[in-house]
Formats: C-alpha cells, structure tokens, sequence
C-alpha cells in the first residue's frame, strides 16, 4: 500500500516533485514538436528552438573553445536541432530532448574544426574566397572536382610573386574553411558573411521548403550526409535535372530566405 502525500518524507516529496516537473516539461517538449510537425514553418520552429536555448547554451558551456566564435557555434547547434527534430520518432519512446542531447554531439567535431579556422593568418584567410570561386568555375569546365594543384594554379596569376600558393596551401584552407554557408551564397557570393539572425533563418528555412527543393538546399548547405556543392552546372548532373530547373530551385529557395528574413 502506497504512502498518503501527508505522510511522504521531505525526500521522497522532492522526487515526487522532480518527477512530475520532468514529466510536465516532457509533454510540453512533445507538444511544441506536434505543432511544428503538423504545419513546419519558421513560426512553429521558432517556439522549439526558444525552448532549447538553455540546453545550447549548456553545451556551448561545455564544448566551445574560446577561440571559437559564439554565433556560429549557436547556429550549428541551431541546424543540428532541426534536423534532430526531423528525424525524431516518439513510438521508439525516447524523449524528445534526450534525442535532441543525443544529435547535438557532432557540435564537437564542429568545435575542433572552428577552432583550427579561427588560427588561419588573415592573409592566407583571405584567399578562401579567389580559391571557392576557381574550384566552382573548374567544376563546370571539368564536370569533376578540380585537384588542388589545378585551383592553385587557375588562382596564382591574380595575386602577387608573394601571395603565391601551391597545391599544399590550398588544401590547407579549404579543409579548414567554414563549412556552414548563409544566404549570400545563393547569390554566388563566395565569402560567407554571417551574422546571427541570418544564420537563425537558415536553421528554420528547410522544413519550410517543397520535399523537391529540400534536396537542393542540403547540397547547397552540406546538410544531411550531402557534400555541398554550390555549382548549378555540378548541381544539375548529381540531381540528374537540367540547369535551369536547378537554377529556378535556387532562386526559389532564395526567395523563401528573403521572406523570413
């Protein structure tokens, strides 16, 4: 026979408030997630992501170095979050914000590699962007990726005997370049420019989006599994679309941005 509240402990009364405090969080958690689920907007995603904050916050406490630059650390916790909402299953009976704990792990991988851009001396930073427009313009011309000797070598005669690079160098930049991309991109500007509130509308443009035009954007962005590929031509072949209907996807997708934005 079960104790009477009157006659619980100040122990057991704690846990018995501990408990029901997690089990009301949980629902409303769940709650959140069925309305966002049932119409996916940026409206519906914005109430979910208030919600988490504490939780990216702790996991910024925990991982970020110092180095590393607060807002695009929030915003790689930001992307991992929906695509943790996405894929979330409640039959497997796993609470949602232990799942969500759970998808937020790569940030630290993401933490290393921040870390290692935030080292690269600005004169050789400042080549990423002549390098990301050479490898796309020889992607098209070579229907393949371009070595690194090959995009050194289609860069070097715009800079200076000192500025010169080899195929090292540029490896070296590329592999610890950014690899989160903002809106700009899709007007083919290859230096990311990323500020807060543009890097939170990314995080909530993709459920947002047409199933057809949700492929596109993780090739653009480098999301779910995809590498990013940014080239319409490039696009167009992996996708097996003509380079119009690519490039009518993009403009649309860059559409929706400026809508929320």
């Amino acid at each position: 026979m079960s104790k009477k509240d009157s006659d619980l402990d100040p122990i057991d009364e704690a846990l018995s408030a501990k408990e029901k405090l997690a089990a009301q969080r949980k629902a409303e958690d769940h709650a959140l997630w069925e309305t966002w689920k049932q119409d996916p907007t940026p409206q519906n995603m914005r109430p979910l992501m208030q919600r988490f904050t504490p939780v990216f916050k702790q996991k910024e406490i925990q991982w970020k170095a110092p180095a590393v630059d607060p807002a695009a650390f929030h915003a790689r916790a930001q992307n991992l979050a929906v695509e943790a909402m996405q894929s979330y299953d409640p039959s497997r009976g796993t609470a949602l914000r232990t799942w969500m704990e759970h998808r937020l792990q790569p940030l630290k991988r993401f933490n290393v590699q921040q870390q290692n851009m935030a080292y690269i001396p600005e004169a050789k930073a400042a080549r990423i962007g002549d390098i990301q427009s050479a490898a796309d313009e020889l992607r098209e011309e070579f229907g393949r990726e371009p070595t690194h000797a090959e995009i050194a070598e289609a860069v070097n005669p715009n800079l200076s005997a000192r500025q010169q690079l080899n195929a090292a160098r540029v490896q070296q930049i590329q592999e610890a370049q950014r690899k989160d991309v903002i809106g700009s991109t899709f007007e083919s500007d290859p230096v990311p420019r990323a500020i807060s509130r543009e890097r939170q509308i990314i995080s909530q443009l993709r459920p947002a989006l047409e199933p057809e035009h949700q492929e596109v954007y993780d090739y653009l962005y480098g999301q779910g599994g995809k590498p990013q590929v940014t080239s319409t031509t490039q696009l167009a072949k992996l996708l097996k679309k003509s380079p119009s209907q690519v490039s009518r996807i993009r403009t649309a997708i860059l559409a929706k941005y400026k809508e929320y934005a």
